[in-house]
Protein backbone atom coordinates (compact mmCIF):
# COMPACT_ATOMS: atom_id res chain seq x y z
CA UNK A 1 0.00 0.00 0.00
CA UNK A 2 2.80 2.41 0.87
CA UNK A 3 4.59 1.68 -2.39
CA UNK A 4 1.53 2.48 -4.49
CA UNK A 5 0.95 5.72 -2.56
CA UNK A 6 4.55 6.81 -3.15
CA UNK A 7 4.27 5.84 -6.80
CA UNK A 8 1.16 7.95 -7.36
CA UNK A 9 2.69 10.82 -5.42
CA UNK A 10 5.74 10.69 -7.65
CA UNK A 11 3.57 10.58 -10.76
CA UNK A 12 1.77 13.72 -9.60
CA UNK A 13 5.04 15.46 -8.79
CA UNK A 14 6.72 14.90 -12.16
CA UNK A 15 4.31 17.00 -14.31
CA UNK A 16 4.30 19.76 -11.70
CA UNK A 17 8.09 19.97 -11.81
CA UNK A 18 8.12 19.91 -15.59
CA UNK A 19 5.63 22.76 -15.84
CA UNK A 20 7.40 24.93 -13.31
CA UNK A 21 10.81 24.30 -14.86
CA UNK A 22 9.59 25.45 -18.27
CA UNK A 23 8.88 28.93 -16.94
CA UNK A 24 6.04 30.63 -15.22
CA UNK A 25 2.61 29.14 -15.63
CA UNK A 26 1.15 32.40 -16.89
CA UNK A 27 3.64 32.58 -19.75
CA UNK A 28 2.99 28.96 -20.66
CA UNK A 29 -0.79 29.36 -20.74
CA UNK A 30 -0.54 32.65 -22.66
CA UNK A 31 1.67 30.99 -25.24
CA UNK A 32 -0.73 28.04 -25.53
CA UNK A 33 -3.67 30.41 -26.05
CA UNK A 34 -1.73 32.29 -28.72
CA UNK A 35 -0.88 29.08 -30.57
CA UNK A 36 -4.50 27.97 -30.41
CA UNK A 37 -5.66 31.28 -31.88
CA UNK A 38 -3.12 31.01 -34.67
CA UNK A 39 -4.23 27.46 -35.45
CA UNK A 40 -7.88 28.53 -35.61
CA UNK A 41 -7.02 31.49 -37.83
CA UNK A 42 -4.94 29.28 -40.09
CA UNK A 43 -7.70 26.72 -40.53
CA UNK A 44 -10.35 29.35 -41.20
CA UNK A 45 -8.32 31.06 -43.94
CA UNK A 46 -7.32 27.90 -45.81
Amino acid sequence: MKKSFRFFGLLALIPALMLTSCGSGKKLTASMVRVEKLEKDSTSTH
